[in-house]
Order: structure tokens, then C-alpha cells, then sequence
């Protein structure tokens, strides 16, 4: 919806029932197009919608761990650290006692 764009009467009428608007992002973290996602066979496209109260519980929970899988696959991990090290020789077997 653009910015200070007018509710219909449905819309406003959606609103009062528990409906919520959910914004698609347009791009995702690399910076590609986002193809959207479903839930029951509806496609939700890049955009804002206006969902019941479940329904937008839902999408906002597919697009948070969309985005922190995303986010993940950016970052360092301990794993390649502990690589690094060795190749060194810095990682060594624990003493025996």
C-alpha cells in the first residue's frame, strides 16, 4: 500500500475484526528478488497484505527465520575458526591427567 493511501471500508472493517497488515519484503538479504512464500495455498507476493490475526502470526514467523537463515549463512562461524587454527598448529589434544 503506498504511503498515506486510504482504507476502504472493507479494509477498515478487517481491521476492527483482528486483521493485520504484513509487509513482503521486495528483497531479500543478498539483494534478489524475493519470490514470496505460501501458507494454505495462498501465495503471498512481496507487498503488504491484510491477514487474519493467525494467518499474520504465521507469515511473520516464516519471514523471521527466513531472514535469520539468511543472516546465518553471512556470518563467521566457530567451525571455521577452529580451522584456521589448525592449520596452525594451535589446536592441541587435552593433557592426560
Amino acid at each position: 500500500m503506498a504511503k498515506g493511501a486510504k482504507l476502504s471500508k472493507e479494509q477498515l472493517a478487517k481491521l476492527e475484526d483482528g486483521y493485520r497488515f504484513v509487509d513482503v519484503p521486495e528483497r531479500d538479504t543478498y539483494d534478489y528478488k524475493f519470490q514470496g512464500f505460501w501458507i494454505n495455498n495462498v501465495h503471498l507476493k512481496p507487498g503488504k497484505h491484510l491477514l487474519p490475526n493467525d494467518w499474520a502470526d504465521e507469515a511473520e514467523r516464516i519471514l523471521r527465520v527466513w531472514d535469520k537463515a539468511n543472516r546465518r549463512l553471512l556470518r563467521t562461524t566457530p567451525h571455521n575458526k577452529s580451522v584456521a587454527e589448525a592449520s596452525q598448529g594451535q589446536l592441541a589434544a587435552p593433557a592426560a591427567e
